[in-house]
């Protein structure tokens, strides 16, 4: 089940993470994607691990908030 859950999650944070870079890809430096990568999958992982939905919403919020601290503007 974790190996189901880490497989998920890592396909999950990658396609999250080409989404932001096929959006915003002038603004950002690529040094930034592997963080936008990593707290995806972490954070997906811990909604999956211990089935706690409404975690998505933090996952959502941080990331979003990310986004704004490192392009210095508001999406």
């Amino acid at each position: 089940m974790i190996t189901l859950n880490l497989f998920f999650s890592f396909f999950t944070a990658l396609m999250l993470t080409c989404d932001i870079f096929v959006l915003i890809h002038p603004h950002l430096s690529k040094k930034k994607y592997p963080i936008f990568f990593l707290s995806f999958f972490v954070l997906f992982f811990i909604q999956l691990h211990i089935d706690f939905f409404p975690m998505l919403f933090v996952t959502l919020t941080i990331n979003s908030v990310l986004l704004v601290k490192f392009s210095k503007k508001l999406y």
